[in-house]
């Protein structure tokens, strides 16, 4: 099972090399698009506010959804130091989950300059 939920503390999601349960997300990525079948482009925070913007070629293969929106969240894992990431994905009216391979590596020295929505408003406007 990818995701079990309860009063447990085994009830938690696992690393999906290692099956640990001590995994940490340091970064999310949301894909949107206008419309169905539409460009992606993709709006990343990491680390509570480096904000970036990803369009053209490297927003449709990241997209976990082929002709919709997703999300991709990324996890590092204390047990095994696998990078992986939990990709959302829209498919006929269908939410499916999914892990994948990522990129990068975790930085826990990462400074930010202002809090993650002063930062969104500068780069994007209001």
């Amino acid at each position: 099972m990818l995701i079990a939920y309860g009063k447990s503390p085994d009830d938690c999601i696992k690393c999906p090399a290692c099956q640990g349960g001590h995994i940490h997300h340091d970064t999310v990525t949301i894909f949107d698009r206008k419309a169905e079948d539409a460009p992606s482009y993709a709006l990343v925070v990491e680390r509570g506010c480096c904000v970036s913007n990803i369009t053209g070629a490297r927003a449709e293969q990241d997209n976990p959804s082929s002709r919709r929106h997703g999300v991709a969240i990324r996890f590092w894992c204390e047990e095994c130091d696998t990078i992986s990431e939990l990709a959302v994905e829209q498919h006929k009216g269908s939410t499916r989950l999914r892990w994948r391979a990522a990129e990068g590596h975790y930085s826990p020295n990462t400074k930010c300059d202002e809090p993650p929505l002063l930062s969104i408003i500068r780069r994007f406007g209001q």
